[in-house]
């Protein structure tokens, strides 16, 4: 286990070790340095295949693929305009 990984910031309150032992693993799904939209595309089409053997409304279905589009875009923007100020600051 990794003490450094967790701090108790009220000392009088008394942790299991259980506890101290599964926060100090650390965040099951660390945040990424860059965003794979093709990896992100293709998990979504794997939902999208899934859902539509199950029955889903193609409303739905169009629904889960315009969201999916934006959010893809909206974060490819925001990739590109922080290289760009990262590119300034040098």
């Amino acid at each position: 286990m990794n003490q450094n990984a967790i701090t108790i910031l009220e000392a009088n309150e008394h942790l299991p070790e259980y506890i101290k032992v599964t926060l100090s693993t650390g965040p099951k799904h660390p945040v990424l340095t860059k965003f794979d939209e093709k990896a992100t595309a293709a998990e979504v089409n794997e939902l999208i295949e899934h859902h539509e053997s199950l029955g889903m409304s193609q409303d739905i279905i169009n629904d889960i693929n315009i969201a999916s589009y934006r959010y893809i875009k909206d974060v490819k923007n925001k990739e590109l305009a922080e290289r760009a100020r990262t590119r300034q600051s040098i």
